[in-house]
């Protein structure tokens, strides 16, 4: 019998992941990719990290990438995604006061703010399910600058803890609020 083509190697290796691993065999290279064996530590300053929030479709995605162009600057999409990262169900649109103390949360968000954190989610490179969309992945690694000394992070479902972000980690917030009737209508158009 003849080997399987080296295409089918890799969807087979990626289902049999998929259900261990949650986005699959991206996740299982980020993880042993030079930034978490060398630079996680190099960039443990979150004074310099921009958090970008707002509302679903207010434009958060939009200045995440202009300002991500700058190769100072990792991209971090939405670390608090209840369902894309499992550590943050307990914390996505949580209201606290700035000088509430979460030991839990705060060592989450030190993680974020500091790049020490990493899937194929927050790297914004979109949910692997087939071997087109890992090809799709693979070619957006070039966006992700694991080298870059600076984080911008996309929260849309953080905005109650925003002065607790700034207090207890000195971040840089820039808050977007667009028009509610353009909100809402993108909102229906996107279903």
């Amino acid at each position: 019998m003849k080997p399987a083509p080296p295409v089918m190697r890799i969807l087979r290796s990626f289902n049999d992941m998929k259900g261990e691993i949650g986005y699959g065999y991206l996740e299982v290279w980020e993880e042993k990719h030079l930034y978490h064996r060398f630079f996680a530590h190099y960039m443990s300053d979150s004074s310099e990290t921009i958090v970008i929030a707002g509302s679903p479709r207010s434009g958060t995605t939009l200045l995440l990438d202009v300002l991500a162009s700058s190769l100072r600057y990792r991209k971090i999409f939405e670390p608090l995604h209840p369902k894309a990262v499992p550590e943050a169900e307990k914390f996505y649109y949580r209201y606290l006061r700035p000088e509430e103390k979460d030991p839990s949360l705060e060592s989450f968000m030190r993680r974020v703010l500091t790049g020490k954190t990493s899937n194929t989610w927050i790297n914004n490179m979109g949910e692997v399910k087939d071997v087109k969309s890992f090809l799709k992945a693979t070619l957006r690694l070039y966006r992700w600058r694991w080298w870059a000394p600076n984080r911008v992070i996309k929260i849309i479902r953080g905005n109650l803890m925003l002065a607790w972000l700034e207090r207890n980690f000195g971040c840089k917030i820039i808050f977007i609020m667009r028009h509610p009737c353009a909100v809402v209508e993108s909102q229906k158009r996107m279903g």
